[in-house]
């Protein structure tokens, strides 16, 4: 059935994944202008190399609060780059595709899964469905 590569980092005190296909890299926090009148979920932009990113805020978007700004994720999708604003990083898993579980009912449908990594387990989440959201203003 094959591997999911993920890249696990920390925010409000879990473990969180992301497929490392859509990461491009990850970088510290450093500056970051606020955008007026922009939804919760968006932190504001910021420059990478000259290109303005946009930065949400993956806590307020999984309805858990204002989550920490040590690190971005810069994920791209659908040739677009976005920043995820993360607490820190923890390193790159590989796991089995039939090990990851369906979330718990009753959680965000931008949870794509959970994984058992090492002792704890990660919940990955699906970059689509956050990208979707994010472009038809679902995201508050």
């Amino acid at each position: 059935m094959g591997e999911l590569r993920i890249l696990v980092f920390e925010m409000l005190g879990q473990r969180w994944g992301i497929d490392v296909g859509y990461v491009k890299e990850v970088v510290r926090l450093r500056q970051f202008t606020k955008v007026p009148n922009a939804p919760g979920s968006i932190v504001g932009v910021f420059n990478l190399r000259g290109q303005i990113v946009p930065l949400i805020d993956l806590g307020v978007v999984l309805g858990l609060g204002s989550s920490e700004r040590n690190y971005v994720v810069v994920i791209e999708a659908d040739e677009e780059l976005l920043g995820v604003v993360i607490g820190g990083v923890q390193g790159v898993v590989t796991v089995p595709k039939d090990s990851i579980e369906p979330p718990p009912p009753d959680t965000s449908d931008k949870i794509r899964g959970v994984a058992r990594v090492q002792d704890s387990l990660v919940s990955i989440l699906d970059v689509e469905k956050i990208v979707s959201a994010l472009r038809s203003g679902e995201l508050g």
